[in-house]
């Protein structure tokens, strides 16, 4: 995939989710056209705690995003 796809989606996910901002994302190729874009940040709760947040996003070889799953 073109690093400008890459960067396009992955404005759109730290716009959505700044607890991944800066995290270059992990690729993997799912089928034919279609990639999984993974995500790993570190999130604080209310009471000060450090979680873990893995944010999961399904690309279209045309740069769209056509499913994202967030934990927390």
């Amino acid at each position: 995939m073109e690093k400008s796809k890459i960067d396009q989606v992955s404005g759109q996910v730290f716009r959505q989710f700044p607890e991944v901002r800066g995290c270059s994302p992990k690729i993997k190729n799912q089928s034919v056209g279609q990639y999984l874009f993974i995500y790993e940040g570190n999130g604080t709760t209310a009471d000060g705690k450090t979680i873990r947040h893995i944010v999961r996003v399904v690309v279209r070889e045309d740069g769209s995003i056509s499913k994202i799953t967030s934990s927390r």
